[in-house]
């Protein structure tokens, strides 16, 4: 007697192929299935972002590269955020939250690491975390501090991450802001 598995994919050979029909979709018809993927299960989004990006890579478009690592830096950070949002209204969280926080955290600065992030992005992403890191409440605050340093280039990203520490001032801050401005904003 052959079992049920066997029997569904003797069905499958003969019958239904998902390879088969994936490949018959229109353009119109892929596009509605992804749309409908990514609305039943968000991290369909990411996940096709990063099938995007490694095409873009494989195939040297820097400014699509570009594109899809801004997308991917705010993708990965509304990961992160829910989790910290979290570990700062109650003053910390199950350590397999903090694990998955530190996870996206990561995949973070190895975009950065990467590069090709625009300055816009970076700056948007210094607006939402600092939202989250202002709270000081998550035990996140010295591994985003870590990315802030990491994302930072040019002389307006430093200046805007003055900016951003300068609206809380406390003696570490003043401290931070001084060394920034000596190391990386005195030429």
């Amino acid at each position: 007697m052959m079992s049920s598995h066997s029997e569904q994919g003797e069905e499958k050979s003969r019958g239904f192929s998902l390879d088969d029909e994936l490949k018959s979709l229109d353009g119109e018809n892929l596009y509605k299935l992804v749309q409908n993927l990514i609305r039943k299960n968000p991290e369909v989004h990411r996940l096709v972002l990063e099938w995007f990006k490694e095409k873009a890579e494989a195939s040297s478009v820097v400014e699509e590269v570009a594109t899809l690592n801004d997308e991917l830096l705010m993708e990965y950070w509304e990961k992160a955020e829910y989790i910290i949002s979290e570990f700062n209204e109650y003053g910390g969280g199950p350590e397999e939250e903090e694990v998955e926080a530190y996870h996206w955290l990561n995949e973070i600065s190895e975009l950065i690491e990467a590069g090709n992030i625009s300055s816009d992005a970076k700056l948007e992403f210094f607006d939402c975390a600092f939202v989250e890191y202002d709270m000081e409440n998550s035990g996140f605050e010295d591994a985003l501090m870590d990315i802030f340093f990491a994302i930072c280039e040019t002389k307006e990203e430093w200046e805007y991450l003055v900016a951003k520490l300068a609206k809380r001032p406390s003696d570490w801050r003043r401290k931070l802001i001084m060394r920034i401005q000596k190391n990386y904003l005195c030429l």
